[in-house]
């Protein structure tokens, strides 16, 4: 099963990744707390695959190692569906905005996401990587699909831009692990 401490480690990472990425872009302030929501909810359909069909999710775990795929193809594979759809009924049931909402259904599909919240979800999406490649926590995902050049495009980064930050985004983790407390 996921270890949920690594699991709200990642999603911290992602989030932290994806405010930092916006503030390098000159993204409003005001706007900023999205970025860093949307990056700490992208995963959340993982929860309920990993609560309530643990046996079989374990399956799609082991199946995205051996075959070292990403964790969403094995979990469609394996179950017909993934954290991302699963994640969006989540998201739907909770009542989350659409640019939240959007960019945890799209986050594995980010380059080919043509929705009005394309900024978000291409910055999640290039954060989510980043946290899964840099070893922040632990997504389940240890193959994660490289960043398409099109995000770096749209965002006007590279990855070198990414690194830059890294040890920003180390501290301020540091920072949130009384949440990783609370979440236990």
């Amino acid at each position: 099963v996921l270890n949920l401490e690594g699991f709200w480690r990642h999603s911290l990472c992602t989030g932290v990744a994806a405010k930092h990425i916006a503030r390098k872009r000159g993204v409003d302030a005001k706007l900023q707390e999205e970025y860093f929501a949307a990056g700490l909810l992208h995963d959340i359909g993982k929860i309920p695959l990993n609560n309530y069909l643990p046996d079989v999710y374990i399956q799609a775990l082991e199946l995205a190692d051996r075959d070292h795929r990403p964790l969403y193809a094995a979990e469609e594979h394996v179950l017909g569906m993934s954290h991302a759809e699963v994640g969006l009924l989540v998201a739907q049931a909770w009542k989350l905005d659409s640019g939240i909402a959007e960019t945890i259904a799209n986050h594995h599909a980010a380059a080919s996401y043509r929705g009005q919240h394309r900024d978000l979800v291409f910055t999640v999406g290039a954060a989510n990587t980043f946290a899964t490649t840099l070893g922040i926590g632990y997504s389940g995902d240890r193959h994660p699909d490289p960043i398409p050049q099109v995000i770096f495009d749209a965002l006007a980064i590279s990855w070198d831009d990414l690194e830059q930050i890294e040890e920003h985004i180390a501290a301020e983790i540091e920072k949130a692990q009384g949440f990783l407390q609370v979440s236990r």
